[in-house]
């Protein structure tokens, strides 16, 4: 059965399904999707492997072609992985990206929001600490990004700056009444 040209054709056609598939995937989390059953058919053909490995075939050259069809669908969905991860990697470089300036904006509204809310420097002390610890979980969140860590360590001082600016503003005017 396996020397024969319908053996492998369901592990063809599962390539060739997802590398047209490939070309559709737009977001990070498709092509982690399409990578489960990229990787899923890899591992069905290793299993296949070993059942070749343990079948008793006399003739040599059988088990030659079977290997070597099984070593071509491999050899393709290593290339179609390889550009899958590629695409992945854009593809989530995009979505980081706005995601990324979607927080900052959001951080930006809270900073505004929160220095004119703070009307004594003990506020000012507790909203300072809630917003650091939001840019220290986008550090966190986006680590992997060495510009965004940049605009964080930016954004941090601005914050710090602000808040200290206000606290000192509101303790002279304390002192003067």
């Amino acid at each position: 059965f396996l020397v024969g040209d319908e053996a492998l054709r369901p592990y063809r056609a599962r390539v060739e399904r997802a590398q047209e598939q490939l070309e559709q995937v737009t977001r990070v989390i498709e092509a982690r999707e399409l990578e489960g059953q990229i990787t899923n058919t890899g591992h069905e053909l290793e299993m296949l492997v070993d059942v070749v490995g343990n079948l008793k075939i006399e003739d040599a050259t059988s088990t030659t072609q079977i290997v070597e069809e099984i070593s071509s669908i491999y050899a393709s969905i290593n290339q179609l992985l390889a550009r899958l991860r590629q695409r992945s990697r854009e593809l989530q470089t995009r979505e980081g990206s706005a995601q990324f300036a979607a927080q900052l904006h959001l951080i930006s509204q809270a900073v505004a929001n929160l220095l004119d809310r703070s009307d004594k420097p003990e506020k000012c002390d507790d909203h300072l600490g809630r917003l650091l610890v939001q840019v220290e979980e986008l550090e966190t969140r986006f680590a992997e990004f060495d510009e965004f860590l940049v605009d964080l360590a930016e954004k941090r001082t601005e914050i710090t700056s602000a808040f200290e600016a206000k606290k000192l503003a509101l303790i002279d005017a304390r002192n003067r009444r």
